[in-house]
This record gives C-alpha cells, structure tokens and sequence, in this order.
C-alpha cells in the first residue's frame, strides 16, 4: 500500500473489518450473489464501507507504524475481503461488480486495493 508523509487523521486496521462473516446467510448461485452484494454495497447496506467516509475518502490514516493510506482505498480493501468471504469466486469478478457500482471503469491503483483485500494481504 502506498505511503502518504502526513496527513494521518487516526490509526485504522484494516482487519478490523465489519463485513458480514463467511458463516452468515448467502446466495448460492453467482447472479444470486452478485445482486446481494450489490444490493449490500449499496448506501446502509452491510457491504458499505465508502458512506462513512464520504468527504473524507483522501484522509490519510495509519495502517500500521510506518504504513499510511488513505481512507478511501482503506474502504475498496475491506470491500475487496467482504466480497472473497462471502464467496466471489475472482478478483475479477470483484472488479466487474465495483464497475457495475460505480457505473464506470476501475482504475489500476483501485484495483491493487481490492486484490490486496480479497487475496487477504
């Protein structure tokens, strides 16, 4: 993850994630799952890490000593493990559902964060 040199507004761990657990109730089939998450990401939704910190997504926050990140891409890496956990299959598949969401293409650095996320690093 990238490092920013200040501007850090409060310690977050990104593995201190509100998702829904793998165990908790879900679709079994891919269209099924892809309209629960959508439908989970959006605004209120178990899958909205990004209305909380709207205003503040470029916020820089500690990720650990030393490690900065914005809150922004904190919120597509948390996104990106939820999404893995409750069983997306791909990250690919990760990106097409954030398109569909965001109604537009994902960048490269947007992706870097959701991969990190689903691939739990």
């Amino acid at each position: 993850m990238g490092s920013l040199t200040n501007g850090c507004a409060r310690g977050v761990n990104p593995s201190n994630s509100s998702a829904p657990s793998p165990s908790a109730v879900r679709p079994t089939n891919s269209d099924d799952l892809r309209a629960f998450i959508i439908k989970g990401s959006q605004p209120g939704g178990k899958l909205d890490f990004f209305t909380p910190i709207k205003g503040h997504e470029y916020d820089g926050a500690q990720i650990k000593p030393g490690v900065y990140s914005t809150l922004g891409h904190i919120a597509l890496y948390k996104w990106g493990r939820a999404v893995n956990e409750l069983g997306v299959k791909n990250v690919e598949e990760a990106y097409s559902i954030i398109s569909e969401l965001r109604n537009q293409a994902v960048g490269q650095r947007d992706k870097d964060y959701i991969k990190e996320g689903f691939n739990k690093e």
